[in-house]
């Protein structure tokens, strides 16, 4: 499966839409187009599950939904690179940058957490405490 998300269609909306009215969150009509009533149900699922309610079937929407096995995000830790981190701080000098991001890398991905939202928590806070 795949990002599912408004003006979607198909046989995985249409799945979707039968998974949510299981858990008894009325996506309007089974079918298979990804209107403003299926988004309505996801969000009421999303928000009964605390994950974010973004309206958005994502990885781990659909895998709360059992709709995929695969639980986590692929890491974005090997596209983090300095040039990149350097938009994020610009008043950092890129020197700082090189030296201290694979560490934090490393961190990142020691503890599991290299998926995208992840990062860019992490690295915002670290912008918004040092």
């Amino acid at each position: 499966m795949f990002t599912l998300q408004s003006e979607s269609t198909g046989p995985e909306v249409t799945t979707l839409q039968q998974r949510l009215a299981e858990r008894g969150f009325n996506p309007g009509g089974i079918d298979g187009i990804f209107g403003p009533a299926t988004e309505a149900a996801l969000i009421a699922y999303q928000r009964s599950e605390g994950l974010l309610a973004d309206g958005i079937a994502g990885q781990r929407t659909l895998s709360a939904l059992g709709l995929t096995t695969q639980v986590s995000l692929p890491s974005a830790l090997p596209n983090v690179t300095p040039l990149i981190v350097s938009k994020m701080f610009p008043l950092t000098p890129v020197k700082n940058i090189r030296n201290n991001l694979p560490h934090v890398l490393k961190a990142l991905d020691d503890a599991g957490i290299g998926d995208k939202p992840m990062v860019l928590m992490a690295l915002a806070t670290i912008r918004a405490e040092t």
